[in-house]
């Protein structure tokens, strides 16, 4: 299932492009309070052409960086963030850092305005693609709670489409 579900991934974000959006680490210095000098200097340090050449240790230590991004920053950034949990097992074998809680971003405050504009620009091949890896995590060994947030979610989710 892990394979299937990262070329799923791979074909609905295939040819995105962060454009003019905020990138992984323009975010983070978005969320660190940082300058104006500070920021576009994180944002000429941004991939914008290919997501799939985003290391994962970026991911993992801008992990916040979803939070804080525009529309095109999310359908950019967002594949290579759910290919990592993913395959958070095999990357972090021997690395000492974890995929960010990507759940957490597809399933918290879904109404909100926010929320609406962040994930504005996913055709429904891409929500269908998140329909896909919320059903994927339903799957490990979640608590109760986690359980509630993603059934939640994918009925948000599922009206999308």
């Amino acid at each position: 299932m892990n394979n299937e579900l990262v070329e799923k991934i791979k074909l609905a974000f295939a040819d995105v492009k962060l454009e003019d959006g905020i990138g992984l680490w323009e975010a983070q210095g978005i969320d660190n309070y940082a300058d104006e000098k500070q920021i576009l200097d994180l944002r000429n340090k941004d991939e914008r052409e290919n997501w799939h050449q985003i290391p994962y240790r970026d991911i993992a230590l801008a992990g916040t960086s979803l939070s804080f991004v525009d529309a095109k920053g999310m359908r950019f950034l967002l594949a290579q963030f759910l290919i990592f949990d993913v395959l958070e097992k095999d990357i972090c074998k021997e690395e000492l850092f974890d995929a960010p809680d990507v759940v957490f971003i597809l399933t918290n405050d879904l109404q909100s305005e926010y929320k609406e504009i962040q994930f504005q620009l996913l055709n429904s091949l891409q929500i269908k693609t998140i329909i896909d890896f919320l059903s994927y995590k339903l799957e490990q060994n979640l608590n109760d709670y986690e359980v509630s947030e993603i059934k939640k979610a994918l009925k948000h989710w599922q009206q999308k489409v």
